[in-house]
């Protein structure tokens, strides 16, 4: 038998001791975890008065913070849209919603419409949080352009569920395309838009084919087969603690009877609606629910003014009873480094809060 050398031991030692090791059960002392928050001021004794209301500190970890951008089309304001999205990243949301219309759109030729996709893909990546992308009356009028929304993006209609909560985005554009000659009317109108903002609209009145469409449409649809998976989802998902539906189009503005079947099978749960389209912000208030239009980031406002136009970003913190929504109007959500000169709308004075304006704010 062959004898093993002293040396030989004294090198094996290390992997011994590393054998040996494994098979023991490691024991280590559990970190303690460090308190939220502490303060080990001196306190007057017998004192409970302290510089601050309370702790319920706001940081439950099922809380979150997300962000919703409007309309940037329909008559779109250059750059605005670019300067709402670098207005979101200085916000730094856990994600962002839209409520669509991304491009100008109702155009028939294949190359300018994959142009104004390529536009449009060229902004959104300058987003930082993920952005969920809903259709838009600009983005799908066509056959064609709903296959260019399916190249880009997938589905026209689609849900996700986020920390328990449902988010439900809609096609509102869930009906009939424009008829040839329809196109043709349409884009005349577009030409004159470009010329005369303020002539289109008595254009269209007098033209009975765009009257014709636009009755057909402009309510925007929701089908029996979508309306059916929306049934399908509220079913299979019962006990989450909200539901958000996201649409370009607010349906509830028309009588479709497929949304009053979907108001029906949501029952008491809570919910929120949010739509777009008419480039203004409003709210209404139907079976104890929010019913939301919100603001645009770069879409055309009306000519001579409208109530509730601005552009904005909603702010949405959502909290196990139900979401608290704000609006921050865009010219107020100011990067640490941008200091303009005036900024309009920054004295908060006038009619709103019953206090003179020392101040005529100017662009």
């Amino acid at each position: 038998m062959a004898l093993v050398s002293i040396s030989s031991i004294v090198r094996l030692m290390p992997v011994l001791l590393a054998v040996a090791a494994c098979g023991e059960a490691k024991q280590e002392a559990p970190t303690p975890e460090k308190p939220t928050f502490q303060s080990k001021e001196a306190w007057p004794e017998g004192s409970d008065a302290r510089p601050w209301t309370h702790l319920n500190f706001r940081n439950d970890p099922n809380d979150f913070q997300f962000a919703i951008v409007g309309d940037r089309s329909g008559g779109k304001r250059d750059g605005v849209f670019e300067a709402v999205l670098a207005k979101v990243n200085a916000l730094q949301p856990e994600f962002t919603m839209s409520i669509g219309d991304y491009m100008e759109g109702y155009t028939f030729e294949p190359d300018e419409l994959a142009a104004r996709w390529t536009e449009v893909d060229g902004f959104m990546r300058k987003l930082e949080s993920p952005l969920f992308l809903v259709v838009g009356n600009h983005d799908i009028f066509d056959t064609a352009s709903e296959a260019l929304w399916r190249k880009h993006a997938g589905l026209p209609r689609y849900h996700f569920v986020y920390k328990d909560v449902l988010f439900i985005a809609l096609n509102t554009e869930d009906g009939r395309y424009a008829t040839p000659e329809e196109r043709v009317e349409l884009n005349k109108a577009l030409a004159i838009m470009k010329d005369d903002p303020k002539a289109v609209g008595a254009f269209m009145q007098s033209n009975p084919l765009i009257q014709q469409y636009m009755h057909d449409n402009d309510a925007g649809r929701i089908g029996d087969e979508q309306t059916q998976w929306v049934l399908g989802l509220l079913d299979k998902y019962k006990d989450v603690r909200w539901t958000f539906f996201f649409m370009h189009r607010p349906v509830w503005r028309e009588t479709i009877p497929n949304l009053g079947r979907i108001e029906v099978a949501l029952g008491t749960r809570g919910y929120t609606m949010i739509g777009g389209h008419t480039h203004h912000y409003a709210i209404e208030t139907r079976n104890g629910r929010d019913y939301i239009e919100v603001g645009t980031a770069g879409g055309g406002w009306s000519p001579d003014g409208k109530r509730g136009e601005m552009d904005a970003v909603v702010w949405v913190t959502m909290r196990d009873d139900g979401p608290v929504i704000t609006n921050l109007v865009a010219t107020g959500i100011l990067p640490k480094d941008k200091v303009p000169e005036r900024v309009t709308g920054a004295e908060l004075c006038g009619e709103a809060y019953s206090l003179p304006c020392r101040y005529q704010r100017t662009e």
